[in-house]
């Protein structure tokens, strides 16, 4: 019987820049120096690595969720009190099968956002310059007015503030490619 191949840690494309290089290590600084990380310490608090190989998309949605504080509404497992999202819990605009399968587009990847209460608009490469990208991720990053809809109930699952706000997140992409 053959084994699959399998790879260990995947070289980072020439065109992109590691975190982790004195570069990217430079551009992280610059960015604090520029009020640029807003977002960036409420994301990697929930980092969440993906469970499935074709889970990027999902994963990526499950750690922006966390982050905002917004409360799925129901235990994380069965016998736990713990509310916190998972993949498992996006079960709307796709089936979870599928989803293992094939991956989620851009356009699966706003209507799983707006099903867990996020105001999410998708921006398309085609439909827009570089130049509105550019400050659509600088608005993004540098406010702290991104949030949910959510009505104020936190992921503790005593209540809480929920520092819910305006709504007014939105998503950034390039084309419909799957993620």
């Amino acid at each position: 019987m053959d084994t699959p191949q399998s790879f260990h840690r995947r070289p980072l494309p020439t065109t992109c820049i590691s975190l982790s290089s004195q570069r990217g290590q430079d551009l992280f600084q610059s960015s604090m120096r520029h009020n640029g990380t807003k977002a960036f310490f409420d994301l990697i608090s929930q980092y969440h690595t993906q469970t499935e190989p074709a889970y990027c998309g999902p994963s990526t949605l499950v750690m922006i969720l966390n982050a905002l504080n917004v409360d799925p509404r129901k235990p994380w497992k069965q016998d736990a009190p713990w509310r916190w999202y998972s993949e498992e819990m996006l079960n709307c605009c796709m089936d979870l099968e599928t989803i293992k399968k094939t991956g989620i587009t851009f356009s699966t990847f706003v209507c799983l956002a707006k099903c867990q209460g996020l105001c999410a608009d998708g921006y398309y490469a085609s439909e827009s310059t570089l130049e509105e990208f550019q400050r659509a991720v600088e608005k993004c990053c540098s406010s702290s007015s991104i949030s949910s809809s959510d009505d104020g109930v936190d992921g503790s699952g005593s209540g809480g503030d929920g520092s819910g706000g305006d709504g007014s997140g939105s998503g950034s992409g390039s084309g419909d490619g799957g993620m």
